[in-house]
């Protein structure tokens, strides 16, 4: 058998394999909102977090472990990226977005965030030097202006929808997003187990004893689906759905990624309603199609090469949400 006729046959499993990754990884960001908010209903916000990554952790520290050639501990010179990874990646983000999931709709929430892919396109013109096309920046013209329309009609609806958790989830998209740029001129060939694993260690520390002082939680109080969705969020939603994306980043172009982008806030609808909470409107979803449309258009359209090099990153895990 030639080598060739062995590429062939494995072809179509290799194309159900990323099939089956793609479908994981919607999924999973698709439903980690409604987890988010179910988490939060009776374990206070920063507490949720910390024992969400109190949970992924010691996951990621043995896959990290099991693999030589990926170490556990930051390469030396690197310690402003891991402060920076360990607060503005994990700990003050996954804080926000838990505080801003307490006071708005889970679907509503998933569309903020979505926003991060957005904001990574804004931020790479000062930060890496990258310039955008005409399309590309319409597209972020027309999604930007549309998503506020849309916060704007939801805050409208009876008071549902807080001021404070739309700006807690576009303050943590914000934050993801530079991070992200940043590792990409920063960051080098790190690996992504690297870049996560450590950083969501410590923040899991720091945010149980923060929420142990400043919420007091009561363990008493905190029921079983609580507990469920905050097992669902660390061992699922931060390793799976990590380890899954990884997988897609190493083997599918920008454009099917980019996708990702569009297809989980629309799931996210969906497994909000399912939750009992009430859909949009149909002014609402009208705007929201605009957004993701727009979103797409944005990500999709031809980038043009950023003007100095910069270092090739093995990106770090939008996935761990």
């Amino acid at each position: 058998m030639t080598m060739d006729s062995r590429k062939e046959r494995a072809a179509p499993k290799v194309r159900l394999g990323v099939a089956v990754l793609y479908v994981t990884v919607i999924a999973i960001w698709g439903t980690t909102w409604i987890a988010i908010k179910s988490a939060v209903a009776t374990i206070p916000p920063i507490s949720a977090c910390g024992l969400r990554f109190a949970i992924a952790f010691p996951v990621l520290a043995l896959v990290v472990g099991r693999l030589p050639a990926v170490g556990l501990r930051y390469p030396p010179g690197t310690r402003r990226l891991f402060a920076l990874v360990t607060v503005a990646y994990f700990a003050v983000p996954f804080s926000l977005m838990n505080l801003g999931s307490e006071v708005i709709p889970s679907g509503l929430a998933a569309v903020l965030f979505a926003t991060v892919s957005i904001f990574i396109l804004v931020l790479s013109v000062p930060l890496l030097g990258a310039t955008i096309s005409r399309r590309q920046a319409g597209g972020v013209g027309v999604a930007l202006a549309a998503l506020a329309a849309l916060i704007a009609n939801q805050i409208g609806l009876g008071g549902e929808v807080h001021p404070f958790g739309v700006l807690a989830l576009l303050g943590a998209a914000v934050l993801h997003a530079f991070v992200y740029v940043v590792l990409k001129r920063d960051a080098g060939a790190i690996s992504p187990l690297t870049l996560n694993a450590l950083p969501m260690g410590v923040a899991a520390t720091a945010l149980l004893v923060t929420g142990a002082l400043a919420e007091h939680p009561d363990p008493a109080a905190v029921t079983g689906s609580s507990l469920l969705a905050i097992a669902y969020l660390g061992a699922v939603a931060s390793v799976v759905g990590f380890l899954a994306y990884f997988q897609l980043l190493r083997r599918l172009g920008p454009v099917p990624l980019s996708l990702v982008f569009v297809l989980f806030p629309l799931l996210a609808q969906v497994a909000a309603v399912a939750g009992g909470e009430r859909g949009m409107g149909a002014a609402s979803l009208a705007l929201l199609g605009l957004v993701l449309a727009a979103s797409l258009v944005a990500l999709t359209g031809r980038r043009v090469p950023v003007r100095a090099p910069v270092p090739v990153l093995v990106r770090p895990a939008v996935a761990v949400r």
